[in-house]
C-alpha cells in the first residue's frame, strides 16, 4: 500500500476572496498538496477588469452578458501579462512555505465548453490571433477554421507551457503538472474523433517534456476521450465525479496510478456547490476512504463546494466567487484521520526576542583649554628647563 497522498483542491485559489495564508495554516494539518488551476479566462468579477489572466489585453470588443452586459477583452496570446505573473509566482511560493508542495492543472479552457457569448471570455477564442487587430468578425472562418486544438495554435500552446514550467521551476516548490481539466467531456471538444483528439493529447504532453518538464514530475492526467489512452500517458489517472461509495469501483487500472477526486457527483449529502453537486458528509467521507483503501487507492483530491456555494453566485458578475475562508477543511481531515495518519497542525516559529539597539557610548565633549600661554608653558616645563627663547615667541609671537 501506497502512502497516503492528499491534495486540497481549490477551482480558484488565485482569484478567490479570503485569508489565503490563514486557509493554507489549516491546511497544513492533513494536505500534501494544494491544486491551482491555472484559468485563463476574463470572466467575472475578478477579471472583468482584465487583469486575472496570463495575456495582455489589448481592448475591448464585444458587448455581452445575461442580464448586465458589458464589454469583454480580447488578447495577444504572445504577450504577458506580467502582474497575472507576479501573482502566480507569489502563490506558488506561498504553498510552497505552509504545504511543501503544489498540483498545477494546465490548463483550465474552458472555451470548449462554452457556447455562444460566453466564448468570448476566454484568450484563446478572443485574440488578434483569430479575429485580427483590431477583431474583424465579418469573416465567420476567422483566421482559423478549427478550434482550441487547430494546429495553428500549437505554438501557442507550447509558448505557454513554456512560461508556465519555467516559472514553476524558478518557484523552486515541487510540483505535479496536470494535463488540462476534464480536456474532452464536453462542448467543442466533442466534434472531433477519437483518434484526433489522442494524437493532440500526445502533441501537449510531449511538449511539456520538451520545454523542460522535470523528469521526477508526477503527470496527472483526467477526462480523455479515452480512459486507457490517457491514463497510459499520465503517471496518475484522476478519475473525477467521486461523492460516495457507489462512485469508487475497480477502475482497472493499477492503484497506484488512480486519483480519487471529490468534486463533483450527486450523491453526496454534505455541502452543494451552485450547480446542484455535492461533498459528502463526515460520515459518507469515512465511508469513501475506506471503500478505497480497500481497493489500494491511496491518493485522494477534495474540493470544497461551500467555498462556491449558491450564496456565493454574484448575478452582476455573471460567476461564482469563490472564498477560501470558507473551505470545511474538517470534511479533509477525516481523509487523514480515517486513513490512520495523524493530524500535523501548523506551529507558528517563535517570534524572536526584540533585541534593543545597542545604546552608543557617548562621546566626551572636549572642555576647551583655557589656559594662557604661559600657563600651558609652566605646565609642560620642569623649573630647571627654563627655555627663555621659548617664552619669547609664546609672549611676542615671533619666529
Amino acid at each position: 500500500m501506497n502512502p497516503l497522498h492528499n491534495t486540497l483542491g481549490l477551482y480558484s485559489f488565485m482569484e478567490a476572496d479570503g485569508d489565503k495564508v490563514a486557509c493554507l495554516k489549516k491546511a497544513h494539518a492533513y494536505a500534501d498538496s494544494i491544486r491551482v488551476m491555472v484559468q485563463h479566462d476574463c470572466w467575472g468579477k475578478h477579471r472583468v477588469d482584465y487583469g486575472k489572466t496570463p495575456y495582455k489585453p489589448k481592448g475591448t470588443w464585444r458587448s455581452y452578458g445575461d442580464k448586465q452586459p458589458y464589454a469583454t477583452p480580447y488578447f495577444a496570446l504572445m504577450e504577458w501579462n506580467e502582474p497575472w505573473w507576479d501573482e502566480f509566482r507569489a502563490v506558488i511560493k506561498l504553498i510552497g512555505n505552509y504545504i511543501g508542495h503544489v498540483h498545477v492543472s494546465n490548463l483550465e479552457w474552458g472555451c470548449v465548453q462554452q457556447t455562444g457569448w460566453k466564448k468570448t471570455l476566454w484568450p484563446f477564442y478572443a485574440c488578434v490571433e483569430k479575429f485580427g487587430d483590431p477583431p474583424d468578425t465579418t469573416d465567420k472562418h476567422h483566421l482559423f477554421a478549427g478550434g482550441i486544438v487547430d494546429p495553428n495554435y500549437q505554438k501557442y500552446h507550447a509558448s505557454f507551457q513554456h512560461r508556465l514550467i519555467t516559472e514553476l521551476k524558478g518557484a523552486g516548490v515541487p510540483f505535479d503538472y496536470e494535463s488540462i481539466n476534464e480536456y474532452s467531456l464536453l462542448g467543442e471538444f466533442k466534434s472531433y474523433s477519437v483518434d484526433y483528439m489522442n494524437q493532440w493529447y500526445r502533441w501537449f504532453l510531449d511538449d511539456a517534456i520538451d520545454q523542460g518538464l522535470p523528469a521526477d514530475t508526477k503527470i496527472i492526467g483526467n477526462g480523455g476521450s479515452s480512459r486507457a489512452y490517457t491514463a497510459s500517458l499520465s503517471d496518475i489517472f484522476a478519475v473525477h465525479a467521486i461523492s460516495t461509495v457507489d462512485d469508487i469501483v475497480d477502475f482497472k487500472l493499477p492503484p497506484g496510478k488512480v486519483e480519487i477526486s471529490f468534486d463533483g457527483g450527486y450523491g453526496g449529502e454534505g455541502d452543494a456547490d451552485y450547480k446542484g453537486r455535492r461533498n459528502p458528509t463526515i460520515a459518507q467521507m469515512k465511508a469513501n476512504v475506506l471503500k478505497a483503501k480497500s481497493l489500494g487507492y491511496s491518493r485522494f483530491e477534495g474540493f470544497s463546494f461551500n467555498t462556491e456555494g449558491l450564496g456565493q453566485w454574484d448575478a452582476e458578475a455573471q460567476t461564482v466567487v469563490a472564498n477560501v475562508d470558507k473551505v470545511n477543511h474538517e470534511l479533509f481531515e477525516t481523509i487523514a484521520t480515517t486513513w490512520g495518519r495523524p493530524l500535523t497542525p501548523w506551529i507558528d516559529p517563535p517570534t524572536p526576542p526584540v533585541v534593543p539597539p545597542p545604546v552608543p557610548t557617548p562621546v566626551p565633549t572636549p572642555t576647551p583649554d583655557t589656559r594662557t600661554c604661559w600657563q600651558k608653558y609652566m605646565a609642560h616645563r620642569a623649573p630647571k628647563d627654563w627655555n627663555f627663547k621659548a617664552l619669547f615667541k609664546c609672549w611676542f609671537g615671533k619666529k
